[in-house]
C-alpha cells in the first residue's frame, strides 16, 4: 500500500510538472491544433490521421507536455521555449530550443517515408506541440526579465508571468477549443496567406516583440484587483488570440506540404 501511495504521488507530481510547464494550456493547444485541422487538406488530413491511430492532430495537441520527462522524450524537454533579447528578436540557445525542435521534427517529417511509423507518429505529435509553444509569448524568455520568479495577484488569485499567459487570458470566455476555432479563425483565403508566411526565427521574433511590451505590466509582490486585472487580462487576451490564429495557419501550411499526396 505505501508503495501505491509513493507512486501515486510521484505521478501527481509529474502531472503537475507538466502542466505548469504547458505553453497556452491544454485549451490553447486544442484551439492551435483545431485551426489548423480546418486547413488541412483531406488528403494531408487523412495520410495524418493514418499515422496517429486515426486520431486528430487535436487529440495529441498536449502529448508533448506529458512525455517530456520520460527518458526516451527527454531530448524535447527544451524545445518548449526560445530566447529573445532586449527588442524582443529570437536569438538562438546553447541549449537546444523550440525554434531547433521545430526545424529539427518538420525535417524529420519531410523524410517520412523514410521512416517507421511509429516515428512519423511522434514527430507529428512533437511537431504540433512546438509550433503552438513557437507562438505563445509566455514561452519567449526576455533577457533580463527573470519571469519564473515573478509572483503576483490577481484578484486576489496568485499569478505569475507565465500563468497568466497559459490560462488567465484564455479563461474570460466559457469555451472549449471548437468555440474558439468559431471565434478566431475568421480570416478570408488572402489573409490567411498573408499570416502563413516566415520562417521558425521570424515566428520566434514575432513572440518575442509581442510580448516584450508587456514585463511592465507586473511587478513581483504586488496584488491587482478589479480595474488593474482586467485591463491586463483583455490587452493579453487580444494578443494570445491573434498568436493562436497564426500558429493554427502556419501549422496547417507545413503539415499540407509534407502530407498531401
Amino acid at each position: 500500500m505505501k508503495c501505491k501511495i509513493k507512486l501515486y504521488a510521484a505521478l501527481c507530481i509529474i502531472a503537475m510538472s507538466a502542466l505548469s510547464a504547458s505553453a497556452w494550456g491544454r485549451l490553447g493547444h486544442d484551439a492551435v491544433a483545431g485551426i489548423a485541422e480546418k486547413h488541412l487538406t483531406p488528403r494531408a488530413k487523412a495520410n495524418i490521421e493514418r499515422y496517429l491511430g486515426n486520431h486528430s492532430i487535436v487529440y495529441y495537441a498536449s502529448w508533448m507536455d506529458w512525455v517530456r520527462q520520460m527518458p526516451h522524450y527527454n531530448h524535447s524537454s527544451r524545445w518548449h521555449a526560445s530566447n529573445v533579447d532586449s527588442l524582443g528578436v529570437y536569438y538562438p540557445s546553447q541549449r537546444r530550443d523550440a525554434v531547433e525542435g521545430c526545424r529539427k521534427t518538420f525535417e524529420n517529417l519531410r523524410r517520412h517515408k523514410e521512416m517507421t511509423d511509429s516515428a512519423v507518429a511522434d514527430n507529428i505529435k512533437l511537431f504540433v506541440h512546438i509550433v503552438g509553444d513557437m507562438h505563445c509569448p509566455g514561452h519567449a524568455f526576455y533577457t533580463g526579465y527573470d519571469q519564473k520568479n515573478i509572483y503576483f495577484k490577481l484578484n486576489g488569485k496568485k499569478a505569475q508571468v507565465h500563468d497568466f499567459w497559459d490560462n488567465w487570458v484564455l479563461d474570460q470566455h466559457p469555451w472549449q477549443y471548437k468555440e474558439y476555432v468559431e471565434q478566431l479563425d475568421r480570416f478570408d483565403n488572402s489573409q490567411i496567406a498573408e499570416m502563413q508566411k516566415g520562417t521558425p526565427e521570424e515566428w520566434a521574433t514575432e513572440s518575442g516583440k509581442a510580448i516584450s511590451g508587456t514585463y511592465g505590466w507586473f511587478e513581483n509582490g504586488r496584488d491587482y484587483y478589479k480595474a488593474e486585472t482586467y485591463s491586463r487580462i483583455l490587452a493579453g487576451e487580444k494578443i494570445a488570440h491573434e498568436r493562436i490564429v497564426r500558429a493554427g495557419y502556419r501549422l496547417a501550411r507545413l503539415l499540407n506540404e509534407v502530407f498531401d499526396y
